[in-house]
Parts: structure tokens; C-alpha cells; sequence
């Protein structure tokens, strides 16, 4: 519902459809989807869109600087996950009291999702 409402206002307000687009880009979404990492396709996405007439300095700017803040989403996401499951688990908090182990874990997370 997000990427048809939203994505598609915002492609329809800069003159690009999103039907067509996605049809565009439907090997690089597949593989996306189905390896759950936007790494692999990184290459060939920045190939198509400068294709589409996309400035190369945009691209290279705005494609890696998306993967990154995407591992790093996933890394928060991770985190909060593994304390949820602590949490239903009824497991201890450790020495350092009931903020140590959110805060190392959110720590560890982030410092994980760096390059």
C-alpha cells in the first residue's frame, strides 16, 4: 500500500511513472526480494538509472548512501528484536542493571552495521 500511494504520488509529482519504472527494474527488485540484500544488484541499479538520465554524481551519491542507512535500519530492527525475544524468554539483564544489556546490544548492533 506505501510504495503504490506514496511512491507512486511522489513518481507522479516528478513525471515518472511507477508502474513502468518497476517494470524497468523488475530483475534488480526480484533479485532484491529473493536474496533479501540490495547488495548484489547495487551495479546494475546504478547502470540503469544513470541510463534513465540520472547525473552519475546523484547516483553515486544517493544509491550507497541509501544501502548504508539501510543496514543500519536493519541493525536497529536486529536489535530490538533480539531484546523482544530476551524479554519473552524471561532472560536475565546481567551485572550492569536493566538498561546494560538494551544499551550494549544497541551498541554492538550499530557498531556491526558500519562499513
Amino acid at each position: 500500500m506505501y510504495v503504490i500511494v506514496v511512491l507512486g504520488v511522489i513518481s507522479r509529482a516528478c513525471g515518472v511513472g511507477l508502474f513502468p519504472l518497476m517494470r524497468y527494474l523488475k530483475a534488480e527488485l526480484l533479485v532484491a526480494l529473493s536474496t533479501c540484500s540490495s547488495e548484489a544488484v547495487l551495479p546494475q541499479l546504478v547502470r540503469k538509472l544513470e541510463d534513465l538520465g540520472v547525473g552519475k554524481p546523484v547516483v553515486g551519491i544517493v544509491i550507497p548512501s541509501g544501502f548504508s542507512f539501510n543496514l543500519d535500519g536493519s541493525a536497529v530492527y536486529l536489535t530490538m528484536a533480539s531484546l523482544f525475544l530476551a524479554q519473552a524468554a524471561r532472560t536475565t539483564t546481567g551485572p550492569v542493571g536493566p538498561l546494560g544489556r538494551p544499551l550494549t546490544d544497541e551498541f554492538t548492533g550499530l557498531v556491526r552495521s558500519m562499513n
